[in-house]
């Protein structure tokens, strides 16, 4: 099933994926994610070359010009974020922060060994499930443009462990959903499509026990929640004046 705002573009040249459409189970063997591989890779989607082509060890660091704590029911996540590499990115989550929209929001997408996703409101209703990951919105009235410089340190970085990034239904398709990296390797093959706003500086357990919740299909039973997000700005957030738009 296509959902039209969650969507992650992947192109996996894993051929043990499972495609499904709702809840499901690993194939044997392999690398045995249950994902519906629709929701990855719309048709039409563009797919260029994978992190693979931009990641570099040597890169600088990204300026970190906020930090959030994602209060969970499975645990804090402490979050740094990269106003400078994805400006417009982060004005739109920290707003949305501060406005409570992302308060009692599940992570209604897990893929074990590869990431977690959030930021659906349909989410808060329970008979609205069958479209949980349809949903989203920005603080600017619309669907905002992708951030994707494979030069910027964060996009030289790639999708490495803990990354935190927007997902989108195709590109400039940006709203509220976000993902964030379980595994270096589970991610090795997903396509520079996704705006990395931000990296996990603690909180890696909570991650794990969110992924646990979707051991059973992609789409847990019993998804965990963010409970708040809290925002600090740091002095570096002043160089982003008139970077967002």
């Amino acid at each position: 099933m296509l959902r039209t705002s969650c969507t992650l573009l992947l192109t996996l040249a894993v051929a043990t994926l499972a495609a499904c459409s709702g809840e499901g189970t690993p194939e044997k063997g392999g690398d045995t994610h249950a994902i519906d591989t629709a929701q990855f890779a719309p048709p039409g989607a563009a797919t260029p070359g994978d992190t693979a082509a931009v990641h570099d060890t040597a890169a600088s660091e990204p300026v970190v010009t906020h930090t959030a704590v994602i209060s969970t029911t499975a645990g804090d996540i402490q979050v740094d974020l990269y106003g400078l590499d994805a400006p417009k990115t982060v004005t739109n989550f920290v707003e949305l922060a501060k406005r409570g929209f992302y308060d009692s929001l599940a992570f209604h997408r897990i893929a074990p060994g590869f990431v977690i996703q959030a930021g659906d409101p349909l989410t808060k209703d329970e008979s609205q499930r069958s479209r949980w990951g349809e949903g989203g919105e920005s603080i600017y009235g619309s669907r905002f443009e992708d951030e994707l410089d494979p030069n910027s340190p964060s996009g030289r970085r790639g999708y490495v462990t803990g990354t935190l990034a927007m997902a989108n239904a195709g590109p400039n398709t940006n709203g509220s959903q976000f993902f964030i990296v379980i595994s270096t390797q589970g991610a090795s093959h997903l396509t520079y499509n996704y705006t990395i706003f931000g990296m996990v500086r603690s909180g890696m357990e909570a991650v794990h026990g969110i992924e646990a919740s979707g051991a059973g299909g992609e789409n847990p039973r019993n998804p965990e929640r963010i409970r708040k997000i809290t925002v600090t700005e740091l002095p570096a957030a002043a160089q982003m004046k008139g970077r967002a738009g």
